[in-house]
């Protein structure tokens, strides 16, 4: 039995992705971008050859603005290395 691809693969440069750090938080925004409504524990990854970088292996569950521990993960994560995932607008 063979192993599965790696899922994050570089497009442009044909390479799969390397960890660049593991543990960083994503933060996702909604109503126009201004409120935060989830946090998620992720990784980013990068590529070694163009240096793009995304954020991908999300947690197994995030923590939702209605939860009482909301307010103190949002801190930690804004204390610490984190992006955010702004809505869509087309």
């Amino acid at each position: 039995m063979s192993a599965l691809p790696r899922p994050i693969h570089c497009a442009k440069c044909q390479v799969d992705l390397r960890p660049e750090k593991n543990g960083v938080w994503l933060i996702e925004l909604f109503k126009d971008n201004i409120e935060p409504y989830a946090i998620w524990h992720a990784d980013l990854w990068k590529c070694t050859r163009c240096g793009v970088e995304i954020v991908s292996g999300y947690g197994l569950r995030a923590t939702y603005r209605h939860e009482g521990t909301f307010p103190r993960m949002l801190k930690l994560a804004e204390s610490e290395q984190h992006y955010y995932n702004y809505e869509y607008k087309s």
